[in-house]
């Protein structure tokens, strides 16, 4: 089973956010932005440059690997306690 999320920001009036993805057993933070009518989440995507050459034809989503989801919670819980200043 795959897990999504999208976690809206606060006060935004482009219906911005991450968005939490599972895809074949490895987590996935990626910015998003959500439909205006509130049922469709679009990622936002970006093209890979080699050698000053961008690949258009590469489009990947803007996001993190979190790897696993015991390492992504590890990376998570250690983001966490560095914003609340631990």
């Amino acid at each position: 089973m795959t897990m999504e999320l999208f976690i809206p920001f606060k006060k935004n009036q482009y219906r911005e956010g991450i968005f939490l993805n599972e895809y074949k057993g490895k987590f996935y933070l990626v910015q998003a932005q959500m439909s205006k009518n509130g049922g469709t989440v679009f990622k936002k995507f970006c093209c890979p440059v080699f050698k000053d050459i961008i690949q258009e034809e590469r489009k990947m989503p803007m996001g993190i690997q979190l790897k696993d989801r015991k390492e992504a919670i590890e990376i998570l819980t250690k983001i966490l306690s560095l914003l609340e200043g631990r």
